[in-house]
């Protein structure tokens, strides 16, 4: 499921991407790590990648309001050679403040 994944200019966030039929926001972080989002409406992701700061965006509008996984790459890639339509078996983490591990970015 990956999606198009769109730059910004920020010291922390490399781009945002959104994948439409799953309401998915995606977010790739300068340090190589990326984070799905569950949920996410196409506004808000809209409203992500317009913002004057993005980090500042995603710390009061997006971490710690949505459940979210860390995206394997190793398996993102093993999973699109077997089975292209094959979601990734991710075990999402709740958005709650404090449940998981979630980006500082």
């Amino acid at each position: 499921m990956a999606s198009k994944r769109n730059p910004v200019v920020s010291n922390s966030i490399k781009a945002v991407g959104y994948h439409e039929e799953t309401s998915t926001l995606e977010v790739e972080f300068r340090n190589g790590r990326r984070y799905r989002y569950a949920d996410v409406s196409k506004a808000h992701y809209f409203r992500f990648l317009n913002a004057d700061s993005p980090g500042d965006f995603f710390h009061k509008n997006v971490k710690g309001r949505f459940k979210h996984v860390e995206v394997d790459p190793r398996k993102e890639s093993q999973a699109a050679e077997e089975e292209p339509t094959a979601s990734p078996s991710e075990s999402w983490r709740s958005g709650a403040a404090g449940q998981g591990e979630e980006p500082t970015g």
